[in-house]
């Protein structure tokens, strides 16, 4: 009788436990994992709430300069390339202004 009651917990019940013990552990290690889903997912919604509320404040403030501000009324001035390129041309070849061409509002001279 004490062989038979050995060998059901040698080839029964040793079995057994061991199963029990590997699926709880993978329990364990996917509610672990979930768990940090979870935590990850609700920083990233409150990061995303932050964010949405101070580019809310911003676009708030756009909105408000834009109700408030003046409208302003301007004249465009166009010109003709070939003219302003002709008159680069006069400054550069006068020889007091070393101007480069793509500076045109900054004049100066070599000592």
């Amino acid at each position: 009788m004490e062989l038979l009651l050995l060998l059901l917990i040698i080839f029964v019940f040793f079995p057994l436990f061991k199963v029990i013990f590997a699926v709880g552990k993978t329990a364990h290690t996917f509610k672990k994992a979930y768990d940090q889903q979870t935590k990850q997912y609700a920083k990233a919604k409150q990061e995303q709430t932050e964010n949405a509320e101070k580019n809310g404040r911003k676009e708030r403030l756009r909105s408000f300069f834009k109700r408030t501000s003046e409208d302003v009324e301007f004249e465009e001035i166009k010109t003709d390339r070939t003219a302003k390129q002709t008159s680069e041309n006069r400054q550069t070849t006068s020889g007091n202004s070393s101007a480069k061409p793509g500076i045109t509002d900054a004049h100066f001279e070599d000592v």
